[in-house]
């Protein structure tokens, strides 16, 4: 067994990593894309006893404990100093060993093979075997949000007590790259996870185990002991994750301006997403940092086609387009930290297409909006643009409202509670909504949201659609991947199904006693190998 993909694969780059666009995050290094706080001079070594503690403020409520049962961006933030999958990725977004230490892939991609670390242990100090893996992902696959995220699963196998095979009824070429994304099949002990028992006693093996959750409150990590890290330098998500503090504290916190304030007068130590509307304030103070990087968390409008008239009708959707100037987006309530964007990949995956967001049919244009508007037949129908979580999404749905209005598009915005915005959005129960999100590593994570019936969230179906997807997920080559995934990608554009405003940058607000924090593009938050200096 070679590491990783076999010798004789005639494309042996053909499960390159790829990138998708979702309600997800990757990892990238700080050192080729962002700001790290502190310095390495007095970083624990391996095997150093955790110290000192933090308190972590989240921006958006986690729902639950259960990494099954919410894709929710806030709560994988969480999730992800908990929970791990059989791999990872590193900051070049390649996939590497996590509880797998090696895989191997037949000529069509249709058996992987994965073979699981010896040593490691779940946080209720049970081994970690193959049978919690087979548990685990057919647990997934039963219960996923969206049908099809590992492809169409024949069967998982158990080889040998460390041993597993993932037989698939279609060749799938990304499957690694859908097992590394950080919102994915997570591995937990077998029996765990049913009847929602992850909810109130969650058990992951990741290296900091969870002392308490309050849902949409706080919750609290502490080191595992039994943790087992890999043998590799740190790299991405990848490499050694090592337990350095004794106690992290995650409260969640909404309101911008008391996140400010917190940072500030030392109640919180981090804020993993600073309001850019105060970095200017809390960069001028002597012992608060804003770490930034080029951001790859994109902000969209959402449009929900099986909700009927006036979003069923495509000329009302095109006139929506024509009618936001994203660009006042972008300045109005980001204040200028990000980029626009006509796309849903940012330029700095690999599976990005160059020129890609070029194209984009519906730049800002009032007047033919209006009168696309007069040429749909709209008769001033009522449209509910619905926005919860992060004030961002609110406020972008204020600007959506004047700039629909100002078209004679009759929008009205309503802010939920952001459980109940979350609910309504996966249920499909909305006509528009304010939304984000971040990255995943393949587009077939993304892209299965729009094949029919994959889920009630944004009601496309299109038979064309589904016959490119099917036949991108099955072919091999990764250049011939790149450009059907280009095709679904102009056909969701043109059809103005989910409509790009801009990408955020990444911002982390950390206190100047915090160190080995990163803020990297793809605004995966990580909280092991983070120390204090006190």
């Amino acid at each position: 067994m070679t590491s990783f993909l076999p010798r004789a694969r005639t494309v042996p780059r053909a499960v390159a990593v790829v990138l998708a666009t979702v309600l997800v995050a990757t990892a990238c290094s700080s050192s080729e894309s962002g700001d790290s706080s502190g310095g390495d001079s007095a970083r624990p070594a391996p095997g150093d006893a955790p110290h000192g503690s933090i308190v972590v403020r989240q921006y958006a409520g986690m729902r639950s404990s259960d990494p099954f049962s919410d894709s929710n961006t806030s709560s994988w933030q969480f999730y992800r100093q908990v929970f791990e999958g059989l791999v990872t990725v590193d900051s070049r977004l390649e996939p590497k060993p996590l509880i797998a230490e090696s895989w191997t892939v037949n000529d069509n991609a249709t058996e992987f093979t994965f073979k699981i670390r010896e040593g490691l242990y779940f946080h209720n100090d049970q081994p970690i075997t193959a049978e919690d893996v087979k548990y685990s992902l057919d647990y997934f696959n039963a219960n996923a949000e969206f049908d099809n995220e590992l492809g169409e699963v024949k069967s998982v196998d158990l080889v040998d007590p460390l041993t597993v095979s993932i037989k698939l009824n279609e060749p799938k070429a990304s499957l690694v790259d859908d097992l590394a994304a950080p919102i994915s099949a997570v591995i937990v002990p077998k029996g765990s996870a049913d009847n929602g028992a992850q909810a109130t006693r969650p058990i992951g093996s990741g290296p900091y185990k969870v002392e308490s959750f309050e849902p949409e409150v706080r919750a609290v990590i502490v080191p595992f002991d039994k943790y087992k890290p890999v043998d590799a330098e740190p790299d991405g998500l990848s490499g050694r994750r090592q337990a350095m503090l004794e106690r992290i504290e995650f409260q969640v916190v909404p309101e911008d301006g008391a996140a400010a304030a917190g940072l500030e007068t030392g109640q919180f130590d981090v804020d993993i997403r600073v309001a850019p509307s105060e970095v200017e304030r809390l960069d001028a103070l002597p012992d608060v940092s804003v770490l930034k990087a080029d951001g790859s968390s994109w902000v969209v409008l959402s449009l929900n086609l099986a909700s009927g008239p006036p979003i069923d009708n495509l000329k009302v959707r095109q006139a929506i387009t024509y009618a936001l100037d994203r660009q006042k987006f972008l300045d109005t309530t980001n204040f200028g930290y990000g980029r626009v964007t006509g796309g849903y990949v940012p330029p700095e995956v690999n599976w990005y297409v160059p020129g890609a967001h070029d194209y984009w049919p519906y730049n800002y244009d009032p007047a033919k909006a209006k009168q696309t508007l007069a040429e749909a037949g709209y008769h001033n129908e009522p449209i509910e643009l619905i926005a919860g979580g992060p004030p961002y999404q609110g406020s972008n749905a204020v600007v959506a409202e004047q700039q629909l209005s100002a078209v004679g598009l009759n929008v009205k915005v309503n802010k939920l509670e952001h459980a109940t915005f979350l609910s309504r959005g996966a249920g499909g129960k909305y006509q528009m909504n304010s939304a984000g999100g971040t990255f995943m590593t393949t587009p077939d994570v993304f892209y299965v949201r729009y094949y029919c019936n994959a889920s009630k969230r944004y009601g496309y179906c299109d038979p064309e659609y589904d016959k490119i997807y099917d036949e991108a997920t099955a072919t091999v080559d990764r250049e011939k991947r790149k450009a059907l995934f280009a095709q679904l990608e102009k056909k969701l554009k043109d059809d103005a199904v989910i409509l790009p405003l801009y990408l955020s940058s990444t911002l982390y607000g950390v206190n100047d006693r915090v160190n080995g924090l990163q803020a990297d593009t793809f605004d995966s938050v990580r909280m092991w190998n983070v120390w204090v200096a006190d």
